[in-house]
């Protein structure tokens, strides 16, 4: 019992000290620059559609925003319809590219379609770059919302 309690602080120790960052990644450091060797932390949503104002258009809508300056963050923002069969299709899709320091700014990107009856969600997805290093692509799914058009939102 007595080497178990001499051993747990080490063993918490070790861990802590190991970390946990993968090589060739960027992390923020205090003054909100990249570090080498760090992962760039972005967060990407993909909202649910809704309708513009007029009640005229169904909007897809995805947003980002990043802990520290990236080279660059690259985001498709597409809006899909659920077909008979339960595939998605997509209606429209746009590209939205930031560099340098717009990686750090809150920004939200839209597109948009006729309004149309039917099951619609917003598909996003992203790869961001740092220290000359692409992160993995990743998608991100939206809830689907039916008939957004007449939804009172």
């Amino acid at each position: 019992m007595r080497r178990l309690l001499l051993s747990a602080p080490l063993v918490v120790l070790v861990v802590v000290l190991s970390g946990c960052t993968p090589p060739n990644s960027t992390t923020t450091t205090a003054g909100g620059s990249a570090r080498p060797g760090r992962a760039v932390y972005c967060t990407v949503i993909a909202e649910p559609p809704g309708k513009d104002g007029p009640g005229t258009s169904i909007l897809g809508k995805g947003r980002y925003q990043c802990a520290a300056t990236a080279d660059s963050l690259t985001m498709n923002v597409t809006l899909q319809q659920r077909l008979t069969g339960g595939a998605w299709s997509p209606m429209v899709t746009r590209r939205f590219v930031a560099t340098g320091a717009a990686t750090t700014q809150k920004t939200t990107q839209t597109v948009a379609v006729p309004c149309n009856k039917g099951t619609f969600r917003t598909v996003v997805v992203s790869t961001v770059v740092s220290n000359g290093v692409a992160a993995k692509a990743r998608t991100f799914n939206g809830p689907p919302v039916t008939d957004p058009c007449t939804k009172r939102f």
